[in-house]
């Protein structure tokens, strides 16, 4: 009879990895998985696993909790929890070229600490994501608020941190309301005070709605809301009301071209803005 002769294969080699944190945490990991997600792992693992299987670590300079908000998010899908654990994940995304990162740290928008649109709108900036950092910068309902709220705006680029978009939108608001032309006053005026027709309503409305209007403010329904706080003024006129409605769809139609153009012009300045970055 034959005997097969058995061949002893080569003994395969430990994927078990240890990584110590630069205050002397330990991180079992499976190193192949890791190289998988990041070339400079990859790179790391195949210079220092040719070391004794005793001395399979490798020491980084990122602290315990670092480390750990890191591996959490690669390798299990976990956002970071804090905005300074954010801020440390998305920073070593780049350092360790984990492309998978940018999952997690974008799911983070759901998370507890990130409660409002400022805050999406840097993340967008930080990940390059222009839709989300615009879609989120309409959202903001001031512009004062683009003025360092949280750490993670805090470390925006110069060029993405001084957005002027609020303040542009204001000032056309502003300008729109002041240039539009009334016309004559509504003959009901011979028999009252011109203040309580159809434009001294118009003109007081302008002067309220101009002296404290907000960057993120629907002026049209502010205008709306304001004319028919004072119906009380003009509502006996048919002709007050009707001249008064004919202005307002004016505005609205003025207004929305100009914030077609302020997008365009805002969208266009952004992308090249987080391009440059």
């Amino acid at each position: 009879p034959h005997h097969c002769a058995l061949r002893r294969l080569p003994p395969r080699r430990s994927t078990a990895f240890t990584l110590v944190s630069s205050d002397g945490q330990r991180f079992d990991i499976d190193s192949a998985v890791l190289a998988f997600h990041s070339k400079v792992f990859a790179d790391m693992f195949e210079t220092v696993g040719e070391s004794n299987e005793a001395d399979r670590t490798c020491d980084l300079a990122e602290d315990g909790a670092t480390v750990k908000a890191f591996l959490e998010a690669l390798l299990k899908g976990i956002p970071p929890s804090t905005e300074e654990a954010w801020l440390s994940v998305f920073s070593l995304m780049d350092k360790y070229e984990c492309k998978a990162l940018k999952t997690p740290l974008l799911l983070a928008r759901w998370s507890q600490f990130c409660s409002d649109f400022v805050w999406e709108y840097a993340v967008g900036c930080h990940l390059g994501d222009i839709d989300l950092a615009w879609t989120a910068l309409r959202a903001v309902s001031d512009y004062t608020g683009l003025r360092g709220w949280g750490a993670v705006f805090d470390a925006l680029p110069q060029g993405t941190r001084s957005t002027t978009y609020f303040h542009e939108r204001t000032e056309k608001a502003r300008s729109i309301l002041k240039h539009i032309n009334f016309g004559k006053v509504c003959s009901c005026a011979r028999d009252k005070d011109e203040r309580d027709c159809d434009k001294g309503v118009w003109e007081t409305v302008v002067l309220s709605v101009c002296s404290r209007l907000y960057g993120g403010e629907d002026v049209v329904a502010r205008v709306r809301e304001e004319i028919w706080s004072r119906v009380g003024q003009w509502g006996d006129c048919h002709c007050c009301g009707k001249k008064l409605h004919k202005k307002v769809s004016e505005l609205a139609g003025r207004w929305e071209r100009a914030q077609q153009q302020l997008a365009d012009k805002t969208f266009s300045r952004l992308s090249a803005a987080l391009n440059k970055a």
